[in-house]
C-alpha cells in the first residue's frame, strides 16, 4: 500500500530496502540546505502548515516567505540529529 502521494507505504510492514541512519541524516540536512532563502539563515515557508490552513493565497510568495515555526522545526531536527 502507498501513501496518498504514492511516497511511503502506510502499512508499517517491513521492506527488503533499508537505509543506514546517516543517509536519513544527510537527506535531511540536504533538504534543509534546498529550502534556505538565498543569502539568509531563513528556511522557506514553502507549503503552508500541517493542515495547509496558512497555505499562500500566490505561490510564488512561498519562495521568500518565512515561518518561525517552520525555522523552529528544522532548528529542532538537526540538534536532534546532531
Amino acid at each position: 500500500m502507498r501513501g496518498s502521494r504514492g511516497a511511503a507505504p502506510t502499512n508499517f510492514e517491513k521492506t527488503p530496502h533499508v537505509d543506514p541512519v546517516r543517509a536519513h541524516i544527510d537527506k535531511l540536512i540536504d533538504t534543509v540546505r534546498a529550502r534556505f532563502i538565498p543569502g539568509t539563515n531563513l528556511v522557506r515557508y514553502g507549503h503552508g502548515d500541517w493542515n495547509d490552513s496558512l497555505r499562500p493565497v500566490d505561490p510564488t510568495t512561498s519562495d521568500w516567505m518565512t515561518s518561525a515555526w517552520t525555522v523552529v522545526l528544522f532548528y529542532e531536527q538537526l540538534r536532534r540529529y546532531g
